[in-house]
């Protein structure tokens, strides 16, 4: 039988099967904190193979440099190589209909041991996450994600935003937690339905399904995830939804309430989509629009010194 390498990201807990022991597999140290004793909810199963059904297939639904979206036989299969010239594949990941078993496939004669030691891993890892994420009402943010007196904060932008130069100023600052410097999942914490292709989503159902709706209710909650930035933060914790702040790098610190609308158009600018499939993106586009309603939102101007956190502390952090 195969053993099992569990985490949990986002209430999710992924049970990886290997063919040989667990323990042998090297977890990068922002996976660690994640490595869970809990049943798993997702499976994966790890094996070697030609990986000739994925050749077979017609040409690639959605390309990057450095992988693949294609489906066969009623299979998402996403497929990674090792270079940009996408001469040599070195994983491939598939999923079933349902969207609750997957397939991590390393070539059978491949020499990457890197990946024979971990193939859970980035990016494969992250893919699959926000590939889910669309069926749990929730969304993979380029963020930085506090919790402070149990309450949750979203501090919003690209690379080079300053997300990371802001969390090592709240942890040096404030007594905060920080659940991740770059990555931060946002999603309802109840248990959803199963995925099923054809099922539409809009902003009103993810409100319903994350079982609120009215602004300044808690329903959305923000999850740390493995994937950190230049600070190296990476936690599971997590936090009710309380706040969101798109970062703008100024001369002097100020908030500006934003409207819903305006919102909504800067968490999808932020968000990674699953945009290799309509109705997953759907889904996730109906989230950046629910959370614009439920969730107070502002743009922060702000100096990259600890002012900025104490204009944080006057106005919010109390």
């Amino acid at each position: 039988m195969p053993k099992n390498l569990r985490l949990k990201i986002a209430d999710i807990v992924f049970s990886v099967g290997f063919p040989e022991n667990p323990n042998t597999i090297l977890l990068d140290k922002n996976y660690i904190p994640f490595k869970t004793n809990e049943k798993g909810r997702f499976f994966l199963t790890v094996k070697k193979g030609t990986g000739s059904f994925f050749e077979k297939a017609a040409c690639p639904l959605f390309a990057t440099p450095s992988w693949d979206y294609v489906r066969y036989q009623d299979k998402d299969a996403f497929v990674f190589f090792s270079s940009v010239r996408k001469k040599r594949w070195e994983r491939v990941l598939s999923l079933n209909s349902e969207a609750n078993r997957a397939e991590i496939m390393l070539p059978s004669s491949g020499k990457e041991k890197a990946l024979t030691r971990n193939p859970f891993s980035y990016p494969l890892d992250e893919i699959l996450t926000i590939t889910l994420l669309s069926a749990r009402c929730g969304s993979l943010i380029h963020s930085c994600g506090i919790r402070y007196k149990h309450k949750g904060y979203l501090f919003i932008g690209p690379s080079g935003a300053g997300k990371s130069t802001l969390s090592m100023l709240l942890k040096k600052n404030t007594n905060v937690d920080i659940l991740s410097d770059d990555r931060v999942i946002v999603k309802s914490p109840l248990p959803n339905p199963p995925y099923k292709r054809g099922r539409e989503f809009s902003w009103k159902d993810s409100l319903t399904l994350a079982g609120g709706g009215r602004v300044g209710e808690k329903r959305y909650f923000i999850y740390g995830t493995p994937w950190s930035g230049t600070a190296g933060i990476a936690s599971p914790q997590s936090a009710p939804l309380s706040g969101l702040f798109f970062l703008k790098k100024a001369k002097h610190n100020s908030l500006t309430r934003l409207s819903y609308s305006d919102t909504a158009s800067r968490l999808i600018q932020y968000s990674f989509l699953p945009f290799w499939d309509r109705e997953r993106l759907n889904a996730c586009l109906s989230v950046s629009e629910a959370l614009s309603v439920a969730t107070p939102a502002f743009e922060f101007s702000f100096t990259p010194d600890a002012n900025a956190v104490d204009a944080l502390r006057k106005e919010v952090l109390i």
